[in-house]
């Protein structure tokens, strides 16, 4: 058997996605998708 036979792909684990995304001014924790907290009504950062 050749080395090259032997080599076999590991699976490589995609990154979840969060479900929820925590508010900065009070902590509340909101859908991922939120552009404003539901609690304190600030904007919500995105990281893309």
């Amino acid at each position: 058997m050749r080395a090259i036979d032997r080599i076999t792909t590991v699976p490589t684990a995609t990154p979840a996605t969060p479900a929820h995304i925590f508010c900065n001014q009070c902590g509340n924790k909101n859908p991922v998708h939120s552009k404003f907290c539901s609690n304190c009504g600030a904007k919500l950062e995105t990281f893309t």
